[in-house]
C-alpha cells in the first residue's frame, strides 16, 4: 500500500500540470467562441450560393464600409464595389463583419479574393440589399 501511495506522489505533479493545461485551453477556446457573434444573416450585405469552388480568382483591394444600408467596398483604385459574399453565415460585431468564420474591419484595408461578375449570374442566387441600388455597383463574388 505504502508503494502505490508513493507512485502516486510521483505522479501528482504531472497530473496537476495536466489539469491546469486542459483548464487553460478550455479558458482560450471559450474566450474565442464569445467573441464570434452568433446572431443571424447581416441584412446590408449582399450574399450568394453556392459558394465558388475552383475558380480563377482576382484581387480587389480597397476598404470595407458600411453605409445607408449597404456594404461596399471603396477600392485602392477609386472605383466602388459591391462584395456578394458566400451565403455562409454573414453577421456584425460592432465594426467587424463576420462571413462564416473569416473577419473583415471596417475602414481597415481588405484585400478580397473572387471573380468579378455582372448580374444575373447563371447558376448563382443573389441576394442584394435595396440599399445597394442606389450605387453604380460593380459586383464581385468573394472567394472564403
Amino acid at each position: 500500500m505504502a508503494r502505490r501511495r508513493s507512485k502516486l506522489r510521483e505522479w501528482a505533479p504531472v497530473i496537476a500540470g495536466v489539469t491546469v493545461l486542459a483548464m487553460i485551453v478550455a479558458g482560450v477556446a471559450a474566450l474565442v467562441s464569445a467573441q464570434q457573434p452568433t446572431a443571424g444573416r447581416a441584412e446590408d450585405v449582399a450574399v450568394f450560393s453556392p459558394p465558388l469552388t475552383g475558380r480563377k480568382t482576382d484581387l480587389v483591394s480597397g476598404e470595407l464600409r458600411r453605409e445607408a444600408g449597404c456594404t461596399y467596398l471603396d477600392a485602392d483604385d477609386g472605383r466602388r464595389w459591391i462584395p456578394l459574399f458566400p451565403d455562409l453565415g454573414t453577421r456584425w460585431d460592432r465594426e467587424s463583419l463576420w462571413v462564416e468564420s473569416k473577419r473583415y474591419f471596417l475602414g481597415r484595408p481588405v484585400h478580397l479574393r473572387g471573380d468579378i461578375v455582372k448580374l444575373p449570374i447563371e447558376g448563382f442566387d443573389v441576394d442584394v440589399p435595396d440599399d445597394c441600388s442606389e450605387i453604380d455597383p460593380l459586383f464581385f463574388m468573394v472567394q472564403i
